[in-house]
């Protein structure tokens, strides 16, 4: 199968060459001529076919959830009220500000607890998900393609559907482990 998709990118190239050329600038002396050269400049494109495009190979799995900036992002927000807080209590310590400073603590805290434990989940996802997409790779690189029939199919497990349904086929020879 990664023979035939890979057979459906083309390239092309272009080039365009190197010129000469003659420019005026006007000032108060009058017009002085620039003699100058313009670079060689280069263009590529690729293009793919539509069988080639449906035929590809299962797209990799992508890790979810809370990032790393998320998480830094409102830690740094609870780390700002609780400095701004805790000066706040320095010029005239009462209740209310005390309050709002343990509250702020609080969050900044769980706001932690959070993002860590999300995080992980995400990881953990993540790894799972990579796991199943390598055995999806490993199905892909069984399965043929009838062009008259214009069917996909993995001989060595008697399974076949239409080409459009490739990812339904590779779901069926490696299915997911429930997690």
């Amino acid at each position: 199968m990664s023979g035939l998709h890979s057979a459906g990118f083309s390239s092309t190239e272009s080039m365009t060459p190197a010129r000469w050329g003659t420019a005026f600038a006007f000032g108060s002396a009058g017009a002085t001529p620039i003699i100058g050269r313009t670079p060689p400049t280069t263009a590529n494109s690729q293009t793919q076919t539509p069988l080639s495009a449906h035929l590809g190979p299962p797209p990799p799995p992508v890790l979810r959830g809370p990032t790393i900036g998320k998480v830094e992002r409102w830690t740094a927000i609870a780390v700002l009220i609780a400095v701004t807080l805790l000066f706040s209590v320095a010029a005239r310590p009462s209740v209310t500000v005390l309050g709002l400073l343990v509250t702020a603590l609080i969050a900044l805290i769980a706001v932690l607890i959070w993002g860590t434990r999300s995080r992980r989940k995400s990881e953990a996802r993540f790894h799972s998900d990579f796991a199943w997409w390598g055995q999806l790779m490993e199905a892909w690189d069984q399965t043929y393609y009838c062009q008259r029939d214009d069917l996909v199919f993995i001989p060595d497990r008697h399974l076949a559907a239409p080409s459009t349904e490739l990812l339904g086929l590779l779901r069926m020879a490696a299915p997911r482990a429930l997690d």
